[in-house]
């Protein structure tokens, strides 16, 4: 890594010193890559024999480490000069890292895993694993290329101010269809779908996989099927209740969290509508996760990879179709990247129906999914008809982030107990999974 920036970014006088930070930076944080290579790993063990909580809470220890860098340490030990503390703050990443091993490996023989090193490149189960490496990472790759193609044509098709309105390309002369700021209102967008999908339902799938990969290497195919049923139900429950939040409150939740500064209301408008956009498609981000942990519990790993791939394309020629369109512009990616995450869960779960003979959308799953899109609707109405006068008594109070928290939170909250109030009346049994009785 050290050696490709250092021959390969332009030594120039002007980045000269960016380059050396970059490179001091690299080499000092290297270690972070052990440790959290490391971590996953003993994470995914305690995944195996059912501990998710110690897993899911070693990350708040690197949160809390470089927050308290960036907010106290570095300036406290080298006050008014940046280009220190940000050594702190790589230092305390690699401690960190360090820390959360320590802690974690206790839980393991509390858990009863024995630990230990045996270096056997023969045995079958390890010769398995590296079998399937190649197919799941290149599945994982084939999304984040996904999402750097869209960048990378975000970024060449926006103008830039000062420089010409059009461009010729093989002999073509065109207009800029992208203006100054798209590329940031889509990655402000895709952060905040992120969100509850990485919160809620990669918690639900890392929870679920175990549960699937027991039933398969059995070959309980309906008791299989019955828990991938459950799992597809509750992850596209939670993304109509997050969805419908982000269609309808995408505008005060972004001037909540980002207009401030050079961020402006035409900003907050702009990353709005691609939040919306994406809000429409976050129930098929959601049941996508549940669907490619089913290929994976019977081991097949290329079949998820075959249909990344071929949607890749389809995703970039949709993407560069609706770019030109003055009402969608930015927002052709969002749509892109919706319908494309849709027709991938349908064929996925075509696929699985086909290849084990049995059911995962039964005539109960696909009531339940119009129950959970009537309820979706209720609430959206219902937030439609309160948002006004909420938002007014909310700008009453002094403050614009306390009137802008208090008109959020307010918002989400009403939203969320009207949709699962709604859900609850209609008997849908997400609800009691999500908040179980006593």
């Amino acid at each position: 890594i050290i050696a490709a920036v250092w021959f390969f970014w332009p030594a120039q006088p002007e980045n000269e010193a960016a380059r050396r930070l970059l490179l001091s930076l690299t080499a000092l944080m290297l270690p972070f890559m052990l440790t959290i290579c490391v971590l996953a790993l003993l994470s995914s063990i305690l995944n195996c024999v059912g501990s998710f909580v110690p897993a899911a809470l070693m990350p708040v220890l690197l949160n809390v480490g470089m927050i308290a860098a960036l907010g106290w340490l570095g300036p406290a030990l080298f006050p008014g000069e940046p280009g220190r503390q940000v050594y702190v703050v790589a230092l305390a990443v690699v401690l960190a890292g360090v820390i959360q091993i320590v802690l974690i490996v206790p839980v393991l023989r509390a858990s009863g895993v024995k630990l230990g090193w045996r270096f056997d490149p023969k045995d079958a189960a390890v010769r398995r694993m590296l079998r399937l490496l190649p197919p799941v990472a290149l599945g994982q790759g084939v999304l984040a290329f996904g999402v750097f193609i869209d960048a990378q044509i975000c970024a060449v098709l926006t103008h830039v101010e000062g420089a010409p309105s059009t461009a010729t390309w093989l002999g073509w002369t065109f207009t800029y269809p992208l203006e100054e700021g798209a590329l940031s209102a889509i990655t402000y967008a895709q952060r905040l779908y992120q969100f509850p999908l990485g919160v809620l339902v990669i918690s639900l799938a890392t929870a679920a996989l175990p549960a699937f990969t027991r039933l398969a290497t059995r070959e309980q195919w309906p008791q299989w099927a019955g828990e991938v049923r459950q799992a597809l139900r509750l992850a596209a429950f939670e993304g109509f209740l997050a969805g419908v939040m982000m269609i309808v409150l995408a505008e005060p939740i972004v001037r909540l969290l980002f207009e401030y500064g050079h961020f402006t209301p035409a900003d907050t408008l702009r990353t709005g509508f691609v939040m919306t956009i994406y809000g429409f498609g976050l129930w098929a981000f959601c049941a996508q996760h549940i669907v490619m942990r089913a290929f994976y519990s019977f081991g097949d790993v290329r079949t998820p990879l075959a249909v990344s791939a071929i949607f890749l394309p389809a995703n970039v020629a949709l993407s560069l179709a609706l770019i030109w369109v003055d009402t969608i512009r930015e927002a052709a990616f969002a749509i892109s990247t919706c319908t494309t995450s849709t027709l991938s869960v349908v064929v996925g779960l075509m696929l699985l129906q086909r290849r084990l003979k049995v059911p995962l959308v039964d005539r109960a799953t696909a009531l339940a999914a119009l129950r959970m899109l009537v309820v979706a609707g209720l609430t959206a109405v219902v937030l439609l008809v309160c948002r006004p006068w909420w938002t007014d008594l909310a700008r009453r109070l002094d403050g614009t982030l306390l009137s802008r928290a208090a008109e959020t939170l307010g918002l989400l909250v009403m939203g969320s107990v009207v949709f699962l109030a709604a859900a609850w009346a209609l008997r849908l049994r997400e609800v009691h999974l999500l908040i179980p009785r006593r």
